[in-house]
């Protein structure tokens, strides 16, 4: 059974040339305007689902329900060409590629209506010298096999505009290099690209972000996904997010089933909102895990809530044998940070008045020896709230990694007599209501021969363990995180 594939030709000039085998052109095109005249189309009769219908030079909008072809091709050749669905409905039969941007500038721009892909790819500026826009303000997007933008040939821009469409795709979306994605926030946030397969970007893909029309621009925690998918991509975008209130950033992050932006302050160094995410799971905080987000004790008490939250329901180590005092933390880089005071923020509620939040923050000076990726930096499988930096790599000569200091007191750590004690440490008493923590710890206070400026230290550890969790039903649940870096404060003198 042999199928005609009919190529109807929306055309200012004669002469739409396709690739060899595309089919048999149908005539040309006699005006700019709306899809549903006839006589705007190759012999006075609108596409049907057996046409190829092809765009150059020339605007096409789409503002009646029921239109139909097989599919399409915006900017094959020509300068530019562009089809608009403003109202109304197009939807493509083939399982062949949708093509905007083929080998010239084409834009397909959906504001409102409904575009469906039954069965064909998008694909934006994929041939050489193509380039291929498409901005969705409005109205529905179904595509039903996938979407790629870009290519090693081409370029292809998404742009995603407000919060009023919804933009579904079946199957996998590509970013490929020389392709962009754009997301402009309006008051309402932005609309997610729900994506039911897999999400991939690959080197030379970016991303850009604006959020200034968005009243959460400057709250810290706010957060909104941007896309949404159900295979996590291997590499990430180069992301720019721009329009953030003063004194705050917009940082992208992903997780198993999305990617979001989030606000923090702009001299967060840590920063955790505990909507999802994993664990390293082991007995130390090694120099692996610096930069590498989350690590917690091998007993694995604690974790992230159905709610959003960092919660440890676990009874203690040394009563029950169940580890509910041991650490969990995040180990980071302070390359190019500096400031004077180490401003901590976060929110937390307890099953009992008895139990305490205990808060340890490290510095580390590297002391001449290279640390390997296994070199001890905390130990977290301590009890009682402890977390014991004798068993780090520090104060022994043969293998010195580490000069360390406790920034919640200022001691230096040495063992026998500050190594990580709970009780150096800064803790919070149990509260059966949310406290909201915003607490200041002042480097000037640091003993000895100890830097001043977090400029004069490689790594930080914050780490977070429990204390009198023996009995009864404890929990400790917090939420919001963040440690920022700050300058020293200035006391203005008033003279009279």
């Amino acid at each position: 059974m042999t199928t005609e594939l009919n190529i109807v030709m929306v055309l200012s000039i004669a002469g739409f040339l396709l690739g060899a085998g595309s089919g048999v052109a149908g005539g040309t095109y006699t005006g700019t305007g709306y899809w549903d005249e006839d006589a705007n189309w190759s012999g006075n009769v609108q596409p049907t689902t057996d046409d190829l219908v092809g765009i150059r030079d020339d605007d096409v909008t789409v503002r009646h329900s029921g239109e139909v072809c097989d599919r399409y091709i915006i900017g094959q050749g020509g300068t530019y060409s562009a089809l608009t669905i403003e109202s109304g409905s197009l939807t493509t039969d083939s399982g062949t590629a949708s093509r905007c941007g083929q080998t010239a500038h084409g834009s397909l721009t959906i504001s409102g209506g409904v575009l469906t892909h039954q069965s064909s790819h998008q694909s934006i500026g994929s041939a050489s010298n193509g380039l291929g826009t498409v901005t969705i303000s409005g109205g529905i997007a179904n595509l039903g096999n996938g979407m790629s933008a870009g290519s090693i040939h081409g370029f292809g821009t998404v742009s995603i505009v407000g919060s009023t469409a919804d933009i579904n795709v079946t199957n996998t979306v590509t970013f490929h290099a020389n392709s962009t994605l754009n997301c402009t926030f309006d008051s309402g946030g932005i609309t997610t690209m729900d994506i039911d397969g897999v999400l991939t970007v690959n080197a030379g893909a970016d991303l850009t972000v604006d959020v200034s029309s968005w009243p959460s621009n400057g709250t810290a925690g706010a957060q909104h996904d941007l896309v949404t998918f159900t295979t996590a991509p291997a590499n990430e975008f180069n992301a720019t997010v721009t329009g953030c209130a003063d004194g705050y950033m917009g940082v992208i992050e992903y997780d198993n089933d999305s990617m979001f932006v989030i606000i923090v302050e702009d001299n967060a160094i840590i920063y955790d909102f505990f909507e999802s995410g994993s664990f390293s799971n082991t007995s130390y905080v090694q120099f692996q895990h610096v930069g590498t987000g989350r690590v917690r004790a091998s007993t694995e008490r604690w974790d992230i809530s159905p709610e959003g939250t960092l919660t440890n329901s676990a009874l203690g180590w040394k009563d029950n044998n169940e580890g509910g005092d041991n650490g969990m933390g995040w180990a980071i880089d302070l390359a190019g940070i500096s400031g004077e005071i180490l401003s901590l923020r976060f929110d937390y509620m307890t099953a009992t008045n008895t139990e305490k939040v205990i808060v340890h923050i490290y510095g580390y000076v590297n002391a001449g020896s290279v640390p390997g990726s296994d070199t001890n930096m905390l130990y977290l499988n301590s009890n009682a709230g402890n977390l014991w930096t004798q068993y780090t790599d520090h104060d022994t000569p043969a293998t010195d990694c580490w000069e360390m200091w406790d920034f919640t007191h200022g001691y230096e750590q040495s063992p026998g007599v500050h190594n990580g004690q709970g009780g150096d440490a800064r803790q919070y008493s149990g509260s059966l209501t949310t406290v909201s923590v915003d607490e200041k710890f002042y480097l000037s206070h640091i003993q000895g021969d100890g830097p001043t400026d977090l400029s004069g230290y490689d790594y930080l550890v914050l780490a977070i363990a429990r204390g009198n969790t023996g009995s009864g039903t404890p929990k400790a649940m917090i939420d919001n995180l963040r440690l920022l870096a700050m300058p020293a404060e200035v006391t203005l003198l008033t003279v009279k």
